[in-house]
C-alpha cells in the first residue's frame, strides 16, 4: 500500500510541475497589456478607476506602468495592474521610439565643479567659531550684501 501511494503521490508532484511550467510559459496580464500598447498610439484604456483616453508615450512592462499623453501638457502614469481593458483607436505611425543619445559635456561638468567648491570654501572662510550665533547671523547677512 505505502509503494502505490508513493507511485500516486510521485504522479501528482509530475503533473503539478507541468502544470506550473505551462503557467510560467504563459504571458502575465501586463506582457499581453503591453502588447496592445505601442509607442505613438492613440488608445482608450479602461481601469478600475474610470477611463483614459491618450497617445501612449512609454510602456514598461518590468514595472508595469504605461506613460500616457493625454494632451494639454498634461501626461498620467498608468499602472497596467489596474487595466481592466484597451481600445486602440489609431495605431501608431511612428515606426521607431525615438533613441535620443545622452550627451554629456565634462568640460561644463568640471567647470560647474570647480565653481561649487570655490564657493563653499569662500562660505566656509566666513565661519568664526568664536563668536555667537546672533553675531554669526549678523556677519552672514553683511557678507550677503557685501560680496
Amino acid at each position: 500500500l505505502s509503494s502505490r501511494y508513493g507511485v500516486h503521490r510521485r504522479g501528482e508532484e509530475r503533473r503539478e510541475r507541468e502544470r506550473m511550467a505551462h503557467l510560467a510559459s504563459q504571458p502575465s496580464q501586463k506582457e499581453v497589456l503591453a502588447g496592445q500598447l505601442h509607442y505613438g498610439s492613440t488608445v482608450d484604456i479602461y481601469t478600475k478607476f474610470g477611463n483614459l483616453h491618450g497617445v501612449v508615450e512609454c510602456v514598461d512592462v518590468q514595472s508595469g506602468c504605461c506613460l500616457l499623453d493625454m494632451g494639454n501638457k498634461r501626461i498620467v502614469i498608468v499602472s497596467l495592474v489596474n487595466v481592466e481593458g484597451v481600445r486602440v483607436v489609431h495605431k501608431s505611425s511612428k515606426k521607431k521610439i525615438p533613441n535620443k543619445k545622452l550627451v554629456i559635456d565634462s568640460k561644463a561638468i568640471l567647470k560647474r565643479e570647480s565653481r561649487a567648491i570655490s564657493e563653499r570654501q569662500r562660505e566656509a572662510s566666513r565661519i568664526n567659531p568664536r563668536v555667537s550665533a546672533k553675531v554669526q547671523a549678523v556677519f552672514n547677512k553683511l557678507a550677503k550684501m557685501f560680496p
